[in-house]
């Protein structure tokens, strides 16, 4: 997933700065295997998209892909 700073940002307790107009790309496998954001992500489990209901709720991390970085 790719992204363009649209302001300098300083990262926090870094020296580290993104300038604006860089491009940051985002590993999504890295988003997908973090278990803060999907439970057991190693494990296969396809009963977790048997509720309807579900689906889709708090998997929105990339929605808004065309949008600049900030």
């Amino acid at each position: 997933m790719n992204r363009h700073c649209v302001q300098d940002y300083h990262i926090p307790g870094t020296d580290h700065v993104i300038r604006k107009g860089d491009e940051i790309v985002i590993p999504t496998s890295s988003i997908q295997n973090d278990p803060e954001n999907f439970p057991d992500p190693e494990v296969f489990n396809p009963d977790r998209f048997q509720d309807p209901d579900s689906i889709g709720k708090g998997r929105s991390c990339l929605s808004g892909w065309d949008r600049d970085f900030v």
